[in-house]
């Protein structure tokens, strides 16, 4: 995690609670709704989705979800109009493991196969 400043941008948003065992099907649903409700306005996200959460009760979480925008989104429904303010949030790091990383972590394929013919080959050889 990473600590960035943002800036204050306009939101259209989704408010809602969920447990958390049910907080991934609550965020697809809620995303989804959003990108249809701004994609019929010619709006695109200005940046990727963003979840604030309000509480931490685990089986209640009050969560507000959606995208940054470039212009004021109307809303409709569910959805609507919002802004997050400027100041401190917290991001994940996005960038993806390279080969090399990951060859660290969990060994490459061909160094498997190799590793378990090799305790194969042991096995059998000494019976």
């Amino acid at each position: 995690m990473e600590i960035r400043d943002t800036q204050e941008r306009n939101t259209p948003a989704i408010r809602t609670s969920a447990p958390v065992e049910k907080l991934s099907e609550a965020m697809g649903s809620s995303y989804g709704e959003i990108m249809q409700i701004i994609g019929s306005s010619g709006i695109q996200p200005a940046g990727p989705p963003f979840a604030m959460y309000h509480n931490m009760d685990m089986s209640n979480l009050d969560v507000e979800m959606g995208f940054p925008v470039p212009i004021k989104a109307d809303g409709r429904g569910r959805v609507k109009a919002g802004r997050l303010p400027d100041g401190k949030a917290a991001s994940p790091r996005t960038s993806a493991p390279t080969k090399r990383s990951r060859r660290r972590t969990i060994g490459s394929p061909f160094s498997y196969r190799k590793n378990s013919w090799r305790a194969n080959r042991t096995a059998t050889s000494s019976t």
